[in-house]
């Protein structure tokens, strides 16, 4: 199982804004970015820690569609091949140079191996 690209896919559909893996060069009102920060494989299962980031234009807007992304992460263990999922750490930073409030959410996951 490839998680990021899973998450990306299943964000996508599920928060109503587009999800990518990286910030794309033309950069939508509102977004969300997956990345795979840390974790672990082993035979049967990997432990895979992941970040997403939610972009809007105001921090009231980025912080209601960070409360969104975590109910999302939550129904995420329901997909086939996920076996747990705990979202850890929500937190606010700071606009980056293009102006958009971003929060980041950290989980932890539990799936099925690496295809």
């Amino acid at each position: 199982m490839n998680v990021e690209a899973d998450l990306v896919r299943y964000l996508g559909a599920k928060l109503g804004v587009p999800a990518y893996k990286r910030v794309p060069a033309e950069r939508p009102a509102s977004f969300a970015t997956v990345e795979r920060t840390g974790g672990s494989v082993e035979p049967h299962r990997q432990l895979p820690s992941v970040t997403v980031d939610v972009w809007a234009p105001t921090d009231y807007e980025a912080s209601e569609l960070a409360a969104r992304c975590c109910k999302a992460l939550v129904a995420y263990e329901s997909e086939p091949g996920v076996y747990a999922v705990h979202v850890g750490t929500v937190y606010s930073i700071a606009p980056d140079a293009g102006g958009q409030s971003r929060y980041g959410i950290n989980a932890d996951l539990i799936t099925e191996p690496i295809d």
